[in-house]
């Protein structure tokens, strides 16, 4: 059998209260310095919101389910009518918010086979709601693809290579700037080394 020496206690004991100490420790300090300690910030994320509520929900999932009902084969058939009412049930009044655009833009050119009335409160719901739901994702989209390109076209940096006398050029300017000498000719202006020197007159 396994024991526990008394050091490794101690030091199993002193784990467990370091979470403790160091807390007190910060009120302490706080105390010390005339501050009152700052309760936890909790962040709470933003509410969600929906293109559907919860009333428009329920008449879009009865009045959909009526038309596949008249059509026995339909949920059989029609797999993006059938995906649509799933989603409906599923996701609740965020199913036009999260499901694939073109499911249902699929899903609604199958009804337009099967519904004879869109003037159903229910139907002219998912109808008007389908179009502002598919309009925004679409424009959101757009923007986060544009803003891809700004971010990558930021990150293209031109760099020219300089020549070898532009750089001893630039580095002759610095160096007359820093030791105050102007009396020296700049590389382009001073004599070549190897030129024959001027006939004397």
């Amino acid at each position: 059998m396994l024991t526990r020496s008394p050091a490794d206690k101690k030091t199993s004991r002193g784990a467990a209260r370091a979470p403790g100490t160091l807390a007190r420790a910060r009120r302490w300090i706080g105390r010390l310095l005339g501050r009152a300690p700052e309760p936890p910030v909790k962040r709470v994320p933003p509410a969600r919101t929906s293109t559907l509520d919860k009333a428009e929900l329920e008449v879009v999932r009865r009045h959909l389910g009526e038309v596949l009902d008249q059509h026995p084969q339909s949920r059989k058939v029609m797999r993006y009518a059938r995906a649509l009412e799933h989603g409906l049930q599923k996701k609740g009044r965020f199913a036009l918010d999260d499901m694939p655009v073109e499911t249902i833009r699929c899903a609604l050119e199958q009804l337009d086979t099967l519904v004879t009335d869109w003037s159903v409160e229910g139907l002219s719901t998912l109808r008007s709601k389908a179009a502002v739901a598919i309009a925004g994702r679409e424009r959101a989209e757009a923007q986060r693809q544009e803003n891809r390109r700004a971010a990558a076209g930021h990150g293209d940096v031109e760099v020219e290579e300089a020549s070898v006398t532009t750089f001893m050029q630039a580095n002759e300017e610095w160096e007359r700037s820093f030791t105050g000498n102007t009396d020296r000719a700049p590389l382009d202006e001073a004599p070549d080394p190897k030129a024959a020197p001027p006939a004397e007159r």
